[in-house]
């Protein structure tokens, strides 16, 4: 596991902070998952096949399935 540092707004830091004493979970357990959910979330929205496009072809109404 890497450190890192970042700067939050101190409303946001008072609420996970409030949340880390309910949950009884370190303030930082709670960013890593907030983390890895936000970057769950941004993998799908693009489909995998998205990046597939090479740049080289030429595209038009007429070769192109619906």
């Amino acid at each position: 596991m890497e450190k890192t540092t970042v700067y939050i707004p101190g409303d946001l830091l008072a609420t996970y902070s409030a949340l880390s004493r309910r949950r009884h979970r370190a303030k930082a357990e709670l960013m890593r998952d907030a983390l890895r959910e936000f970057a769950e979330r941004q993998e799908r929205i693009l489909p995998d096949w998205v990046d597939a496009f090479d740049g080289e072809a030429e595209f038009d109404s007429t070769n192109v399935k619906s």
